[in-house]
């Protein structure tokens, strides 16, 4: 029997449900103890909550039985939304001050005991405060968070100097003024990076007020001993000196050292950059880039940084297997492939784990077991559907199967033109390598109109596999010459 619409929950449009999931295990547990402690005399809030906790009453996994948990709450016989709507408010109320106080508590707990202290006339306890402030700072990441902590309580220490009468002798403007200085540099410069790396916002060239002196004076004054600054000066070089010589290995030598002195955010933010400038240097021409690009990836997984709360990117995941299949790393891109899996998020993870799959057996010479996988498979996501028919166009031309290659050329290019969601520009690549890989095989015995194929293809970069296509040319002319 079919339940009533009105009795029924989608949790996912329930803002209680979508913070409350959002939480650690560990901390729904806390919070369930907060609700226990802080407010006694809502038990029947407590009830609700162990209530809606019950797996019993859901229908799947994200459709929860309100008629169910009406009755595990009330002892009324006659359903009444507004009880389950009341509960839900007062469950709102509850965790935002569950949520506000474990926030305070982690942020800033070291100013609010200094400000209670200094109401209270406890001068001890104050300075015993800001000392004990200042030696976590002092072992906290330099980043924005640190410095701006570090710059209000210096602002503190100076506004009760002034409550005290005491004369300002400089000092604590001084420490002050450096702050804000090691703040403002390394955002400027932090920003500059980002803005070069994204070319469509950098093609409109508006000018960045100030950099110009922000990095001649951070050249010449020693804030290198700040490793944000190091670094994003270093990346800055690297993204806009015409012959940036060494400064990419330079940058992964700042981070090395500093590893344990810089956050992890910040970190993904500079291998982002330093990949995307592998990447423009690669199609550029640089094949030297290709085994960078590799280390950089290598380097993230070593430090921790590919998986972020225990996710990784199937887009970040299929790159990283890409580059290692150029290389010829097999082994090492299926072992990847094979302990990173579970940290792909739970409804992407069997299409992205497959496709890589069959992509590997396929570079493997595993012709048969790729295209078995592959047939057997229903991709949900349309770039694996891309991928997965440019995997088999590829075998059809490795195996000479001219039948075959044939027949999947035009149901290929007859699902490009069914397949409404690809704009002309996600269109292109695959258009243009069907079209470049028919021409090499119909042309695959003439040597010469290889050559010319070739010089195309290099003019025109907009395919999905460029080294593919190079690669099999070059198969095909040194068949044809030893022929």
């Amino acid at each position: 029997m079919k339940k009533d619409i009105l009795l029924i929950m989608d949790i996912r449009r329930n803002k209680f449900f979508r913070i409350y999931l959002a939480l650690t295990k560990v901390k729904q547990q806390q919070f369930s103890l907060f609700v226990q402690k802080h407010k006694p005399e809502k038990n029947n809030l407590q009830q609700f909550l162990d209530a809606i906790e019950d797996r019993n009453l859901y229908v799947n996994e994200f459709t929860l039985d309100k008629s169910q948990l009406f009755a595990r709450i009330s002892e009324k016989s006659m359903y009444d939304d507004a009880i389950i709507r009341q509960h839900f408010f007062e469950l709102n109320q509850v965790l935002a001050s569950f949520l506000l106080l474990e926030h305070h508590r982690n942020v800033y707990p070291y100013f609010t005991f200094i400000e209670i202290f200094n109401e209270l006339g406890l001068e001890r306890e104050v300075s015993d405060t800001i000392f004990d402030f200042e030696k976590v700072l002092a072992s906290k990441p330099k980043d924005d968070k640190m410095l701006t902590q570090r710059y209000n309580l210096l602002q503190y220490k100076n506004d009760l100097d002034i409550q005290k009468g005491k004369r300002d002798d400089g000092s604590i403007s001084r420490q002050m003024m450096d702050t804000l200085d090691e703040f403002y540099f390394s955002q400027k410069l932090r920003l500059a990076c980002i803005l070069l790396n994204n070319k469509n916002i950098w093609a409109q060239e508006k000018e960045i007020v100030l950099l110009n002196e922000i990095v001649q004076t951070v050249s010449v004054s020693g804030y290198f001993h700040n490793p944000y600054i190091a670094l994003y000066f270093s990346v800055y070089q690297l993204l806009t000196l015409s012959q940036p010589d060494n400064l990419l290995e330079q940058s992964e030598r700042i981070i090395i050292e500093n590893k344990d002195a810089m956050d992890a955010k910040s970190l993904r933010e500079i291998f982002i950059i330093l990949q995307n400038f592998c990447i423009r240097k690669l199609k550029e021409g640089g094949v030297y880039f290709e085994q960078k690009l590799f280390d950089i990836y290598k380097r993230q997984i070593e430090l921790g940084l590919i998986a972020e709360k225990n996710i990784v990117s199937p887009w970040t995941y299929k790159n990283i297997i890409t580059i290692s299949f150029r290389l010829k790393e097999y082994e090492w891109a299926k072992n990847f492939m094979t302990a990173y899996k579970d940290f792909l998020p739970e409804g992407e993870r069997e299409n992205a784990y497959n496709y890589n799959l069959a992509n590997y057996y396929f570079r493997t010479g595993n012709y048969e077991k790729s295209m078995r996988l592959l047939q057997r498979l229903e991709f949900t996501d349309l770039f694996y559907k891309l991928g997965s028919k440019l995997i088999l166009l590829k075998i059809y031309f490795e195996l000479n199967e001219e039948e075959a290659f044939e027949n999947h050329c035009i149901s290929f290019k007859g699902f490009l033109t069914r397949e409404k969601k690809l704009n002309i520009e996600q269109r292109r690549p695959y258009i243009n390598q069907i079209k470049f890989s028919h021409l090499i095989f119909q042309n695959r015995h003439h040597r010469r109109n290889l050559k010319l194929i070739e010089q195309k293809i290099q003019k025109n970069s907009t395919v999905a596999d460029i080294h593919w296509l190079i690669e099999q040319i070059n198969i095909r002319k040194n068949i044809t010459k030893n022929g």
